[in-house]
Parts: C-alpha cells; sequence; structure tokens
C-alpha cells in the first residue's frame, strides 16, 4: 500500500496512524539524534504542498531532519527536493564531481549531518535513514558507470538467468538441489527480440547495472565516513537493497517509464525514433530520458525465484537480501545466513540490540502491539519464528504466500472434500527445511483432510491439531449434518 493509491478498507489508508509510532520517535525519549535522507514516499498526496499540514512529512514522525523527495520516485538528475518542511533547489555539483547526480547529493548531506553530529553533540547517539532513489525508475547514471558493464549481458537476459543461477549454487547462496524456476509464456524471450531493438534492450540492463553500483559506491561513501571518524566500530548498520526490487514496470523496455505506467501503448520502434532525435543510445541515462529496462531483464534480477515486483504472490522482486555489520559486537565472515525474515522483524531486532522498550504510549497516544519478532538475540543467539492465527483465507495466504484466489483457499468443506492445499502450492515450511529449519504446525489446520493435504505432507515435520473448521463432533444440530453413522466414526474423535 502506497500514500497515493489508499482504498476504504482498514488498514489500507496510505497513512502511518499514531498509534504506530516510527522508530524515529521512540529513541527521541533516550535523546538520540535522529535524520532520514532520500525517498519517502509515506505521505498523502494531497498533503506534499509547502503550506502543510506536516504530520506526515517525516519530522512529523520523529525525525529532525530530512533532505530528499516526498514522492515515490524521482529525477536523479532533476529531482524536487524538500529540507525539513521546505522545498529547496538542490546543488549545482555533487560528490566532489563536476556534476549532479542525486544519490551523490543524499550522501554528501549525509556525511554533513553526520560531522555536525558528532562536533555539536558527540556523546548522543544517532540513527540515520538513507534511502537513495535507486535502484528504482527512472534509471539515471553517468556514462562511465554504465559502461563499466558494456557486453556484460550481450546474450541476453535467459542466459544471464542461467549464468546467474549457476553462480549461485557455486557461491552457496542457494541449496544446491534448486530448480530454477520458468520463464512465463507472456514474457518475451531474449531469441525473440528483433536483433535491431537488441542494442537498445542491452544499454537498459547495462544503465540499470551502474545505476545500481553508483548507489552501492554512495552507500559505502557514509560507511567509509563512520570509519574515518572512528565510529564505525560500535555503530549498527543494516543494509538492505534495493528500494524497488526486480521490477517490470518498464514492460517492453522505454525511454519514458511513465507511458508504460500511464498504459500508453507505444512500439520499440518508436523509442528508437526518438532516440535518434535524443542524441541515439548515449542519451539513455541521461537528463534526456526516463529510461527503464524490459521486464525480462528484471525476471532475470530477481533469480532463481519466478515473477517481479509487481506479482506480490512471488519471491520475485519481493525478497531483498541485507548485511549487518556492528565490528564490536557481531563477528565478520563470509557465511551466507539462511535464516526467512520479514522487514518487519529490522525494528524489533533494533530495540532488542539496544535494549530499548518499545513504550506503551508515544505523544500521548497508545500504540499498536509490533507485529514483527527480534530475529536475533544478542544474549541467547536464538533464532525464532511466530505462527499466527486465522480463518482459512488468512492462514492460506500465509502458509502459502499466495493469494487465495490463486490457490483457490478461500474455504474448505466437509471432510473428505476434493479442495485443499495442493502439491503445486509450496508452504513457507517446505521452502524454509532445506535451509536447516525444523518445521512444527500446532492447532486448526482446515486446509483439507486427506493424505496429500496432511501438513506432514505439506513441509511440517510434526502436527497436533485439528483439521477442520471446528470438529466433526461439534455441529450435529446443522440440518445439513451428515446423517450417515459411519460419518462419526471415521472422521469423529478415536476411542
Amino acid at each position: 500500500m502506497i500514500a497515493e493509491r489508499a482504498v476504504g478498507f482498514d488498514g489500507y489508508t496510505g497513512v502511518i496512524p499514531t498509534s504506530a509510532a516510527t522508530i524515529a520517535a521512540v529513541p527521541k525519549r533516550d535523546d538520540d539524534l535522529t535524520s532520514a535522507f532520500g525517498k519517502w514516499h509515506n505521505t498523502p498526496e494531497e498533503r506534499i504542498t509547502n503550506k502543510g499540514p506536516f504530520d506526515y512529512w517525516p519530522t512529523g514522525y520523529g525525525f529532525e531532519y530530512f533532505y530528499g523527495f516526498l514522492a515515490g520516485e524521482a529525477s536523479q538528475y532533476e529531482p524536487t527536493l524538500v529540507r525539513n518542511t521546505n522545498y529547496v533547489k538542490h546543488p549545482e555539483t555533487s560528490g566532489g564531481n563536476d556534476h549532479y547526480h542525486l544519490s551523490e547529493d543524499l550522501a554528501d548531506d549525509a556525511i554533513n549531518w553526520l560531522r555536525d553530529q558528532k562536533a555539536y553533540s558527540p556523546d548522543k547517539p544517532f540513527f540515520l535513514y538513507w534511502a537513495p532513489g535507486a535502484a528504482h525508475g527512472p534509471h539515471h547514471v553517468m556514462k562511465e558507470w554504465a559502461d563499466k558493464y558494456k557486453g556484460k549481458f550481450d546474450d541476453g537476459w535467459d542466459a544471464y538467468r542461467e549464468r546467474v543461477f549457476r553462480n549461485q549454487k557455486q557461491l552457496g547462496w542457494i541449496p544446491q538441489d534448486t530448480k530454477l524456476t520458468q520463464r512465463a509464456e507472456s514474457m518475451a524471450s531474449w531469441e525473440s527480440i528483433p536483433e535491431n531493438e537488441k542494442p537498445f534492450q542491452r544499454r537498459l540492463m547495462e544503465i540499470f547495472a551502474g545505476f545500481s553500483e553508483h548507489a552501492d559506491f554512495n552507500a559505502g561513501r557514509i560507511v567509509d565516513e563512520l570509519e574515518s571518524q572512528g565510529r564505525l566500530d560500535n555503530t549498527l548498520v543494516l543494509y538492505i537493497w534495493d528500494d524497488n526490487g526486480s521490477s517490470s514496470e518498464g514492460l517492453y523496455g522505454t525511454i519514458s517509464e511513465q507511458l508504460a505506467q500511464n498504459a500508453i501503448p507505444t512500439k520499440i520502434s518508436q523509442h528508437l525514433a526518438a532516440l535518434e532525435e535524443l542524441g541515439g543510445l548515449d542519451a539513455l541515462g541521461t537528463a534526456k530520458t526516463d529510461n527503464m529496462y524490459h521486464a525480462g531483464w528484471a525476471w532475470a534480477g530477481a533469480t532463481p525465484y519466478q515473477g517481479t515486483k509487481l506479482q506480490g504472490g512471488y519471491f520475485g522482486g519481493t525478497r531483498q537480501p541485507m548485511a549487518i555489520s556492528w565490528p564490536s559486537r557481531i563477528k565478520q565472515d563470509k557465511t551466507p545466513r539462511p535464516q526467512f525474515h520479514h522487514v518487519i522483524d529490522v525494528v524489533p531486532t533494533i530495540y532488542e540490540l539496544l535494549d530499548i522498550t518499545p513504550p506503551q504510549v508515544v505523544n500521548g497516544f497508545t500504540q499498536d502491539p509490533i507485529d514483527g519478532n527480534c530475529t536475533i538475540s544478542m544474549k541467547t543467539g536464538v533464532r525464532r519464528m511466530i505462527y499466527r492465527p486465522s480463518c482459512t483465507a488468512g492462514r492460506s495466504a500465509f502458509i502459502t504466500g499466495q493469494l487465495p484466489f490463486r490457490t483457490g483457499l478461500s474455504k474448505v468443506g466437509f471432510p473428505g472434500a476434493d479442495l485443499g492445499i495442493k502439491p503445486e502450492d509450496p508452504t513457507l515450511a517446505e521452502l524454509i527445511k532445506p535451509l536447516g529449519y525444523m518445521t512444527g504446525q500446532f492447532g486448526k489446520n482446515h486446509l483439507g483432510d486427506k493424505d496429500e493435504m496432511l501438513p506432514t505432507n505439506h513441509g511440517f515435520d510434526e502436527f497436533f491439531g485439528n483439521l477442520y473448521h471446528l470438529n466433526s463432533e461439534e455441529e450435529p444440530e446443522n440440518p445439513d449434518y451428515p446423517k450417515n453413522p459411519d460419518f462419526g466414526k471415521k472422521f469423529g474423535p478415536g476411542e
């Protein structure tokens, strides 16, 4: 849910409620200094004018300083920027260069804030949130960064995906028995792309790669600044990549992503003709275009998963890598961590690591319970996973990661019914078992009672509970309750 597309259902307002204080608002009780840089995208569109109200701006949510943009995306060369509650013009140059780029500017400002913080309040802890517009569209980066990837993608997205898959296994990032998901029939193969269009498609991916590395480089500048100040050793750094996952909003590849987002049909030949007027392929990645790559590249970037960011039922584009650094407390090694976590686990993890007790009241507002869980305890080293009760549709969505309209599990009928969980709908338990987890399910299941539907046939090592909505003995007064005496013998509790 995003601020521009709020809908009239509970929890879908696009607004952070006062009953869910941000992490910036909570540590302020302990005199922390807080700042946010880059993309915000949490303010309703009708409240982003410079006349306020500013309750839903970053400074209204506990951040004492903000420099960035309020929208979902921004031009890297001509962004609409806000400092605290004032719209401001961007500098002429950034990153010590003779050009301007937003990622560099955001790093510059964060570094200056850290220097000011150390100069004026060296004894106070700080919280810094840095969210560049990369690698969200439009894909903008200077030519020298894109040129670093010349020729790297010449064989197309199908071959690139196969190559990445092999490398992932070789590096130990995925289990050795992982099977690569297939390209959707609706997505074009690289072979089907006309030869005269392939240079355009290749360049779009080269720009995305350079854009991504450029953002990573500027994040590194902030870390380097902390190291130069002698503060990195005792600074907890959480680095989640990236802003947008592997996003297919560019559809067939475009020089203007707004064409695709507004469903304006175009042909690649039209894009190529427009590029000739703008200066050819060298115009891509510059301020002359708002380019975004072909969905095939997004799919390849989501290897080994299927789907992209626009398809929430799959991991492609929604499952992201995270790195954590805390040199004084966490010993570095190169072992990939297999834990499966959700982004809502980040805040409670920080609270536990820093020994912060979430307050029950913030600014006079009673707080909602925190849904996430601490992923690692520095005291015990325990990893834990919480399962939550719900009705059939919600339970099936939680266990399979798919919406009920995909699985058909909006409800399950009488015992013995054919409707139930299917082998082609893998559960969370099936996916994490290869990563070394032991799995158990306790309580109500109600996802089918045939043998092939039982939890122990869908990844759970152990199951103890009831398979039905209530159980076969609790609704005999219903007029349609089975009258056959064998029913109770077959489905009722044992002697």
